[in-house]
């Protein structure tokens, strides 16, 4: 839909100008015939920063696992699809002032789209270095020259053409959380829990006939995608965040937007009571989105592309998992007597019948420490708030 990103263009290439003239005044004003030099130094001492935070984390090797809901693979006639988890497994090596990452005993390139190349490896992977390590240090190549990384050729992480990738973001967002698991070994203070890890992309399709045209089922053909967020695990001293987006940081569409260029209806759009890990520090919440169409003719599409609806986000140091996430369709108006929800698999092209709606359950963060340790007053705090509910 070009109308809806040419404003976003003129916007970028007016940036660009007035970023350009802004620099040669600020060259003319301190009498430098180039900006090189500058940015030589500060990408030094960044990574002299990054090498000074290396150098705190102790000497050895720290290995860590995780287990994602992975996908499906048709089933022999007569047999259900069977499903395949995917595993992420790195080692982190740091010697002195450099730290290595290597991916080996990561599961196989997959045959759907959600496989990883190798500089979407790189930048997740230390960007959860950068997180735990030296948050405070600028991006740019003097920080990341301490940080080595490898990932089997033909592994998940490091696919080879014709690998299909469309859909890399679900597995690649996982890796701060498998770094962050090494280093928790390391560095338990610096390193936050694991949370909902990749964002929930709802992507819909159809045609909308508030518009009129000659598209389609006689509306405008229309395709939306925006983003939703589950919890972030427990910070080391603090609660986690609720419905953030981590490791993208992302915004979440309000509600109004999606609206007004899709015909969607966003019916409710609320935290998930007890959904984020109990904990000393309790995890993030994930919230409920609740979706139906306005103005189609029944031809709506939904693609999801949705994880942790199986594995829950662990806690950590005894602190307890996040809320699983949840997806499914219900009747808007109950019928005589009532159809059960349908569950359709969540990476999976579904239509969505008239008199339905989309019922999204995000996943909850985990959480840090014995729940038995927890402030007293915090535990008030979150009853009276609703983010958790009494027992019974």
């Amino acid at each position: 839909e070009p109308d809806s990103v040419v404003g976003d263009l003129h916007a970028m290439a007016t940036s660009n100008d007035v970023g350009g003239a802004r620099l040669l005044e600020f060259l003319e004003e301190f009498d430098l015939p180039s900006i090189i030099p500058l940015a030589d130094e500060v990408i030094a001492r960044s990574e002299q920063a990054m090498r000074d935070a290396i150098l705190r984390v102790p000497d050895g090797m720290y290995r860590h696992s995780l287990t994602m809901d992975g996908y499906s693979e048709p089933g022999r006639p007569g047999e259900p699809d069977r499903e395949v988890p995917i595993t992420l497994a790195c080692t982190i090596t740091v010697t002195g002032d450099t730290l290595h990452i290597d991916f080996d005993g990561t599961s196989p390139v997959a045959p759907r789209g959600i496989n990883v190349v190798m500089n979407y490896t790189e930048a997740y992977s230390t960007y959860g270095i950068k997180c735990a390590l030296a948050p405070d240090v600028p991006n740019n190549e003097g920080s990341f020259r301490p940080v080595t990384i490898t990932a089997p050729v033909g592994s998940i992480l490091n696919c080879q053409p014709p690998a299909p990738v469309a859909g890399r973001h679900i597995v690649g967002q996982w890796l701060p959380a498998v770094v962050h698991g090494a280093l928790a070994q390391a560095i338990p203070d610096q390193v936050i829990a694991d949370g909902s890890s990749s964002l929930w992309i709802t992507q819909f399709s159809g045609s909308d006939n508030r518009q009129g045209g000659d598209g389609a089922g006689g509306g405008r053909r229309f395709s939306m995608a925006f983003f939703n967020s589950g919890g972030m695990g427990a910070r080391p001293t603090k609660d986690g965040l609720s419905s953030t987006a981590f490791p993208s940081g992302v915004r979440g569409v309000p509600a109004e937007i999606v609206e007004a260029r899709a015909p969607l209806l966003i019916m409710e759009r609320s935290l998930r009571p007890g959904s984020g890990g109990a904990g000393t520090h309790r995890g993030g919440l994930g919230h409920r989105l609740v979706i139906r169409a306005d103005g189609t003719t029944g031809d709506l599409r939904f693609s999801p592309f949705f994880d942790r609806t199986r594995v829950a986000a662990p806690g950590r140091d005894g602190g307890h998992a996040g809320g699983l996430g949840d997806y499914f369709l219900r009747e808007i108006v109950p019928s005589d007597p009532p159809l059960p929800p349908q569950r359709p698999h969540p990476k999976a092209n579904t239509h969505v019948p008239q008199g339905m709606e989309i019922v999204m359950d995000l996943p909850g963060g985990g959480g840090i420490g014995d729940p038995r340790g927890r402030d007293p007053e915090r535990i008030a705090a979150d009853l009276r708030d609703g983010y958790v509910t009494a027992p019974g």
